[in-house]
């Protein structure tokens, strides 16, 4: 992965819920950029306040808040700050996140269980115009484009929608089709037609049956 050295990093943007990942980010991106200024946020209403007052660098977002998951906010943000490089950072499946999440303006995908020092070359990467994603996930990307055209390909949730994926992660976390309906701010009879939608093509009949899917395949996909 061919990575731009020495890219200095003047203001970043950590946004999670849990005290103890933003304090080591932080003292993790003051080490390899000393004088570096650093700024969090725990919600998503925070954020736009924050970016409007100091313009970073790179966003260092995860990807499930205990307020929304952040997968539907990121084209706002990037729209907003279309020279902010946004890295998603989260415990959910790059397999099943990452590609959603760069199509709506981010800049690469990055599992909070990688090395501290693949979290510097996703960051140097953005920064240099490229796309961090992950040495396994780049060879899933090229196996795909190899594949011919029309071929099907095996991994079923690939065919899920960026709202299919949201009204999924909701559901796995136990919640009802009223409460996703709340968190996402949608109607009722949108988020049972979504889940209707996701289960057929995902070809499970039953919640139950969709957590062992998921399960058997080894993707995180709800809340931490």
């Amino acid at each position: 992965m061919d990575v731009a050295q020495h890219i200095e990093v003047k203001r970043l943007l950590i946004v999670d819920d849990h005290a103890i990942i933003r304090r080591g980010l932080r003292g993790l991106v003051a080490a390899h950029w000393p004088g570096i200024a650093v700024e969090e946020a725990t919600t998503i209403p925070e954020i736009i306040p924050v970016l409007d007052r100091m313009a970073c660098d790179v966003l260092l977002l995860d990807l499930l808040l205990n307020d929304t998951n952040t997968l539907a906010h990121i084209a706002i943000i990037h729209e907003r700050f279309p020279k902010l490089k946004i890295l998603v950072y989260s415990m959910n499946s790059e397999r099943v996140y990452a590609n959603q999440a760069i199509s709506q303006g981010a800049s690469g995908f990055l599992s909070k269980d990688t090395h501290e020092r693949d979290l510097i070359t996703a960051i140097e990467l953005v920064l240099s115009g490229g796309v961090y994603l992950s040495p396994e996930m780049e060879s899933l990307l090229q196996q795909r484009r190899e594949d011919r055209p029309g071929t099907r390909h095996e991994d079923p949730f690939n065919d899920l929608s960026d709202r299919e994926l949201l009204v999924m992660g909701e559901l796995l976390t136990g919640a009802s089709v009223k409460e996703v309906a709340e968190r996402l701010d949608l109607q009722p009879t949108t988020v049972a037609t979504y889940k209707a939608r996701l289960f057929d093509k995902l070809a499970v009949t039953t919640l139950l049956e969709l957590e062992r899917l998921v399960t058997a395949r080894n993707i995180h996909v709800g809340r931490k």
